[in-house]
């Protein structure tokens, strides 16, 4: 006698985007079945460059992965770089399912977003002058900026 699996093969998928700081933490991607199999899932997850650079900003992904029988997730995890150049803005990469084995396609992509934490310092002189005389601040940075930096100020009598 034999026995034919006739149960539909459950749903893969690649959870929500997940944010991260640039502290070489790890992004985490958690990948989900719709339902328990009785079989090996079996997948690749690879990721590709946003506005992040891999290298610099994360180490690349490009390996198969299996979800075993009987379970529901897995979690893959990427490391971040603090790459330690200023003001380079959040920066973005994404991770994609693909070359799927017992499972169905759901959600394939999810992007991740490292969050800046290289920010500089905004240091203004002070000057003492007369009423009525008009005064010229200098303001510096602690490191140069690649993008322009805006701040906002005001005077406060003493």
């Amino acid at each position: 006698m034999q026995i034919t699996n006739d149960d539909s093969s459950p749903t893969i998928s690649i959870g929500t985007p997940v944010t991260i700081g640039e502290d070489g933490a790890n992004a985490t991607f958690t990948i989900s079945l719709s339902a328990v199999s009785g079989r090996t899932i079996g997948f690749d997850l690879g990721t590709a460059n946003g506005t992040a650079t891999s290298g610099s900003d994360y180490t690349a992904l490009s390996s198969n992965y299996t979800i075993a029988a009987g379970s529901l997730t897995r979690t893959v995890t990427v490391p971040i770089t603090d790459d330690a150049l200023g003001c380079e803005g959040d920066e973005t990469f994404t991770a994609t399912l693909s070359n799927l084995s017992n499972a169905s396609p759901g959600t394939l992509v999810s992007t991740a977003t490292i969050s800046e934490n290289d920010f500089p310092v905004l240091s203004i002189s002070s000057a003492t002058v007369n009423e009525g005389a008009s005064a010229a601040l200098t303001g510096s940075l602690s490191f140069i900026c690649a993008t322009a930096v805006t701040f906002d100020w005001a005077t406060v009598p003493i």
